[in-house]
C-alpha cells in the first residue's frame, strides 16, 4: 500500500498517541517528522471546518457572519449563528470522513522506527490508550 492512511476526525488522536511517547535520540526525530506532517494536516483540517461554518452561518445587512454566544460545560464561547444546522452538520461529517494520506515510501524509516519503539515501549496501555495503540500500530504496519 506504501500509504498511511486514516479520516481527518482521527487525526488528533494519531497525533495525542506518538506524543505522548517516551522517545529520544533517533526515535524521536523520526517521530517528530511524522508528528509535523499530522500538525500541518489537522492545521487545514480546522481551516476547512471554520471555513464551512462561515460558509453556513447567517449573514447581517453587510453580509457578515453573524456571531453568538453559546453555552458549553458552563463556558461562554463565541460561534457562528448556523442557517441550515442539518445541511451544515452533514457537510461537517463528511469533511471529518475525507481520508489524509501520509507518503510510506517519503517517510518508510521514520515509520518502521516508530513501529520498533512501540513493540519495544514497556509501557502498560488500557482503555482508549491500548486501542489507540493498536490502531496506530496497524495503520503503520499497512503503510509498510
Amino acid at each position: 500500500m506504501n500509504e498511511l492512511q486514516m479520516k481527518k476526525f482521527e487525526l488528533e488522536g494519531f497525533h495525542g498517541f506518538l506524543l505522548g511517547l517516551k522517545l529520544k535520540g533517533k526515535q524521536n526525530r523520526h517521530r517528530m517528522r511524522i508528528i509535523k506532517e499530522l500538525e500541518s494536516a489537522m492545521d487545514a483540517f480546522q481551516k476547512d471546518m471554520s471555513d464551512l461554518a462561515e460558509e453556513f452561518a447567517l449573514k447581517d445587512e453587510d453580509g457578515n457572519p453573524v456571531i453568538i454566544k453559546k453555552e458549553r460545560d458552563g463556558e461562554m464561547f463565541d460561534a457562528y449563528d448556523i442557517e441550515d444546522i442539518q445541511q451544515f452538520a452533514k457537510e461537517k461529517l463528511d469533511l471529518s470522513e475525507e481520508t489524509f494520506v501520509l507518503d510510506g515510501k517519503k517517510y518508510q524509516e521514520e515509520l518502521q522506527t516508530l513501529l520498533v519503539a512501540m513493540d519495544e515501549s514497556e509501557i502498560e496501555l488500557s482503555g482508549n490508550e491500548a486501542i489507540i495503540e493498536q490502531l496506530v500500530y496497524e495503520r503503520i504496519e499497512k503503510a509498510l
